[in-house]
């Protein structure tokens, strides 16, 4: 088991319990703007902690504590070098076993501890890894719960965001004396006395009934002298906004949605499966926020967790949260039990700018803003319209997306490329190396059939053609550079294009194929290729939607 991620999209209490919830044995690595640090398990409990430049080794926990001196400290480190056993051995059998004990857990503690006021950074853990002995001396005979740490740690931050909530304690104590001495007629303190210790003076009831002061006007008063007025919020301040927790089946509409809330919501959570979004609504729950919720009305559920379907999922966290705004992420016909709906963008739509995935970014975030009553102007200016598709396009679009004719995709893409170069081919791409699959055209200059272009292989980083198209993700056009250019050429025919155009088809964020053209034998100046390469994107995310599609049918 390897574990990898952003403290930002699972806390370091998710960590710990997942750990502990599977028993494993080996090293938590933590890196963050606050420091580094490292937690050692075994079989799921804490056995040891440091934060790097702050946790001491035995030496400095020992000597450090005035249980030792630095020379009967050494004098302990040659005994164990003498035995053959370890440093801390020996330390348990010199100093009382059970305070040295007490030493190492606090050390601990507080190491892992301090790690949880870390909420940006990264994680990683490997099972196994215990790290050298050397470099990590302080180390648990009886390891520590996990479960003991997180909710420890919770709890500490917890108090450490709610601190101006602590003084309001102590403010409800003064204002119920105030209310005390408010409602005492028998005071004998004349009516414009001021308690030397408050700012605020207590006025009387007359016994007539009128009110010359109330108690409110006391609390009020105490509350005007306890707590000063907090600043007003600036506006459209993202740290002041609460988490986003979003639950969509596919990976890539996710990242969509954390990009597109980048920059206007602080903390953003994307998940895939509702167990543990609930999991993450229920921890904010417990630190007194309300999270915005997003969840795809299409969303796949695993029945055994209890719910009926997504819309009984979505009346459950409205139950859990009434403060918590829930909204449908894609179209819906009737909002309930959500609270409203914001735009989702199709697999096909990712990856095009401008185009309507910008403008679908921008209605997401407006409609978060709306609801959470703030304006939703402050959402970014409109994008500008994409420019219309030709019907050239629409018509090579509609075919990548037909459903019948999703196999014949780089087929599609092939005829589009026909359209505007003389000769075309397709070369797959797989493990660093460039193998051809089809063509159109090439006989026109000497060149292949496809079975004879589907022998051709060629390493991508060898021409820089290929090297070119692959290395930019982009379109590329330009004539031939080396001897490896030239060998690509003679594979497609008898004569060196004086310009080629090559573009990758990527899929999954891999380039998984590049297609070429020429103008060859004519050599006329090559066409503008934009709608080609609009073709090229969208030819990729339809690739990966029938993959996810795949991987879906297969659960």
């Amino acid at each position: 088991m390897s574990l990898v991620g952003s403290l930002e999209d699972l806390g370091l209490g998710d960590i710990l319990q997942i750990i502990t919830l599977s028993r494993k044995s080996g090293s938590l690595n933590l890196r963050s703007e606050e420091g580094e640090g490292r937690v050692i398990f075994r079989d799921g409990l804490v056995c040891g902690g440091r934060v790097k430049g702050q946790t001491p080794d035995l030496r400095g926990l020992v000597v450090g504590a005035d249980v030792l001196s630095d020379a009967e400290f050494e004098s302990v480190r040659g005994d164990a070098a003498e035995l053959g056993i370890t440093l801390s051995q020996a330390l348990s059998e010199k100093v009382t076993s059970d305070r040295f004990e007490v030493l190492r857990r606090e050390c601990v503690e507080r190491a892992v501890l301090a790690m949880f006021a870390w909420d940006t950074g990264e994680f990683s853990f490997e099972v196994g890894d215990d790290g050298p002995e050397d470099e990590f001396e302080v180390m648990l005979d009886a390891g520590i719960n996990a479960q003991y740490l997180a909710m420890e740690g919770t709890r500490r931050t917890d108090e450490q965001v709610l601190e101006p909530e602590a003084a309001s304690d102590e403010l409800a104590s003064f204002a119920d004396v105030a209310k005390e001495i408010a409602a005492d007629e028998t005071d004998p303190r004349p009516a414009d006395a001021t308690d030397a210790g408050s700012l605020a003076s207590v006025e009387r009831v007359d016994g007539d009934g009128e009110r010359d002061g109330t108690a409110d006007e006391v609390v009020e008063a105490l509350e005007a002298a306890l707590v000063p007025e907090a600043p007003p919020r600036p506006p459209g301040d993202p740290a002041h906004r609460p988490p986003v927790v979003v639950l969509d089946a596919d990976l890539p509409v996710l990242e969509w949605v954390k990009g597109a809330l980048e920059g206007t919501f602080r903390r953003i959570h994307i998940f895939q499966r509702a167990e543990l979004a609930v999991e993450r609504l229920r921890q904010y729950l417990a630190r007194g926020q309300a999270p915005l919720v997003l969840v795809s009305p299409s969303l796949p559920l695993d029945r055994s967790h209890g719910w009926r379907d997504v819309e009984d999922l979505v009346a459950r966290m409205k139950k859990q949260s009434p403060r918590s705004r829930v909204l449908w992420l894609g179209p819906r016909e009737a909002s309930a039990p959500a609270d409203g709906s914001v735009p989702r963008a199709n697999l096909q739509e990712i990856g095009r700018s401008p185009g309507p995935e910008a403008k679908l970014a921008h209605d997401v975030r407006a409609g978060l803003l709306s609801a959470l009553g703030e304006d939703p102007t402050t959402a970014g200016p409109m994008p500008e319209e994409a420019p219309a598709e030709s019907p050239r396009l629409a018509a090579v679009i509609a075919r990548l997306e037909d459903p019948e004719t999703r196999g014949e995709v780089l087929n599609a893409v092939l005829e589009f490329a026909a359209e505007h170069f003389e000769r075309v081919a397709l070369f797959a791409v797989r493990g660093g190396e460039a193998q051809g699959l089809a063509g159109i055209g090439l006989e026109k200059a000497g060149g292949p059939d496809d079975v004879t272009l589907r022998g051709v292989k060629l390493g991508t980083s060898k021409a820089r053609w290929l090297a070119r198209a692959i290395d930019s993700r982009g379109a590329a056009r330009g004539s031939a550079e080396g001897g490896g250019d030239q060998e690509l050429a003679a594979h497609l025919g008898e004569a060196i294009a004086p310009e080629a155009w090559l573009a990758p088809v990527i899929s999954r964020d891999e380039v998984v194929a590049v297609l070429y053209g020429d103008n060859l034998p004519g050599c006329q100046p090559l066409p503008a290729t934009d709608e080609l390469e609009a073709a090229t994107v969208r030819a990729g995310l339809v690739l990966d939607e029938a993959l996810a599609q795949r991987t879906r049918s297969a659960r």
